[in-house]
């Protein structure tokens, strides 16, 4: 590192393009909210009808490289040190990779995905047939499996070769693509990258806070006979803010990683006790069948585009999900690249996908069989798809969750879970734009906690715009426009990636005999 690593500077160029988009997003999302409903309708059936195919194959594309990458000789590379340990123990560091990866999402579909499936199913099933309970169980599996991790993974090991192996004293999207371009287009190249990436983590999680804050304040409002209307929401999401503020405020050691820790805590005494109390076998039942199915199906639904027909299925799902992870995928490689000094690609491939995909499993298993079974078992007009298709899909959430013994625990269980599976999320958004934002780290990577403070709030204060647009449809759109600069930066990322080892591996200073 040079001597002015030790003395971290903001870097405005980045810093007020990023704040007048979030200012002209804000506003007429406040002011104009049908409007702006519309247009993000809108803007998501053009996107999944132009683009879709190609996430697709960028999805299958991810996953064989990093595969490869991983076990071949340049799995062997370290973040750091060759002889320097991992700076977290593999718990801590798999809870942290985990709890951001999923945001507060994972609980919204975990028990949203398969009404949804069973309502409107894939591969021409009749709804609420026993083909569309069977893929309602797969499909699950496959959108939290390991094309979607491999997003992360993929991100993560262009930053940390850039920051651990090359030592640059910046650790940010720009910092992993500087080898693509001339001197001359270099900076504005890449202040134009960092800006797209701060950008697109915004809209990222305007985007969460419209799954996971309506879902909180119904289900809260179920457990206390409260009106789960807007100021319910704009409450949700103060406290929140008062979690990840406090976790922002007390830094990467103390706060993020004691708040995945806690989460995963919280996560397994729930899931313990559904699987106690609830159908046992037929969650575990269910959890083989559907990984089998995900098995024997994994390319047919990588695949699958459904062009014969007017169905879009594929495309209201699989390239959505695709364009969803892609979104956050460079946040959380940074994040990732963050944590893991010490370890090797291969560690990180393999632990990565495999931690981060069986955590989604286990949840997706636990609490989407449970779904299955409360609509398989539930009287004719009043099973949750019934609810979702009279209420809407929060109150369906809900109508599921009571079903359990000791339903205002498990409600406000769920709530907890959900607020700081959200919360994590936000105060890695606000640790890595502070990074992007940040010249001349120094090796502990660390922004100041006054420049983190200040991203909290205004992650903190954008998503109460899309509260008041809502929609699912809405949301999709507002995903899409975060995938488009998420998806050009990751693909420069991977591409700088595997120029650089070559440099790196030619002039002698990479060796790995």
């Amino acid at each position: 590192m040079n001597e002015q690593a030790n003395n971290p500077k903001l870097s405005m160029a980045t810093i007020l393009p990023t704040l007048i988009f979030a200012a002209l997003s804000l506003i007429p999302l406040v002011l104009y909210e049908k409007e702006s409903a519309a247009a993000l309708d809108g803007f998501f059936n053009w996107f999944k009808t132009t683009f879709g195919s190609m996430y697709l194959l960028l999805g299958l594309a991810s996953l064989g490289i990093c595969l490869t990458l991983a076990f071949s000789k340049y799995g062997k590379i370290k973040f750091g040190e060759p002889d320097e340990k991992p700076q977290f123990s593999t718990p801590t560091w798999v809870a942290m990779l985990f709890c951001t990866g999923v945001a507060g999402g994972v609980l919204y579909w975990s028990i949203a995905e398969p009404l949804y499936y069973l309502a409107y199913p894939p591969f021409y099933a009749a709804p609420l047939s026993t083909e569309a309970f069977t893929w309602a169980g797969c499909y699950t599996f496959f959108h939290w499996g390991p094309l979607p991790w491999s997003f992360y993974i993929i991100c993560s090991l262009p930053l940390g070769y850039v920051f651990f192996v090359r030592k640059k004293n910046l650790l940010r999207v720009s910092a992993s693509c500087d080898d693509l371009f001339g001197d001359r287009v270099r900076r504005p190249v890449g202040v134009t990258l960092d800006i797209l990436f701060a950008i697109g983590l915004l809209a990222s999680n305007i985007s969460i806070a419209g799954f996971t804050v309506p879902m909180v304040a119904e289900a809260f409002s179920t457990a206390t006979g409260l009106q789960a209307d807007y100021s319910m929401q704009l409450g949700v999401l103060a406290v929140i803010a008062a979690i990840y503020f406090t976790s922002t405020f007390m830094g990467l050691e103390k706060g993020i990683a004691r708040l995945s820790n806690f989460n995963v805590g919280v996560a397994i005494a729930m899931l313990c006790f559904v699987i106690v109390i609830g159908p046992t076998s037929f969650l575990l039942d269910n959890f083989v069948n559907g990984v089998g199915n995900f098995m024997q199906n994994f390319f047919r639904m990588s695949t699958w585009t459904d062009p014969y027909t007017a169905g879009t299925f594929p495309q209201d799902w699989t390239m959505f999900y695709w364009a969803y992870w892609i979104t956050y995928a460079p946040l959380t490689g940074l994040f990732v690249a963050r944590i893991s000094r010490g370890r090797t690609i291969k560690q990180i491939v393999i632990h990565g996908l495999c931690f981060g995909m069986l955590g989604a499993w286990v949840i997706h298993g636990v609490f989407g069989g449970y779904t299955l079974f409360t609509q398989l078992t539930a009287a004719a007009g009043s099973s949750p798809i019934d609810v979702m298709k009279t209420a809407g899909i929060f109150p369906a959430i809900a109508s599921v969750l009571t079903t359990l013994p000791m339903k205002i625990l498990m409600l406000l269980s769920f709530c907890v879970f959900s607020v700081i599976f959200f919360a994590t999320s936000l105060d890695s958004s606000a640790y890595a734009i502070a990074l992007a934002c940040t010249d001349n780290l120094d090796e502990k990577a660390t922004p100041s906690c006054a420049h983190r403070m200040f991203w909290a709030v205004i992650l903190a204060v954008i998503p109460a715009g899309l509260l008041k647009v809502g929609g699912l449809s809405a949301l999709k759109g507002c995903v899409n426009v975060a995938a488009i600069p998420m998806t050009i930066i990751s693909v420069l990322m991977v591409v700088a990636l595997f120029k650089v080892i070559g440099q790196d591996k030619k002039s002698g200073r990479l060796k790995l005999d």
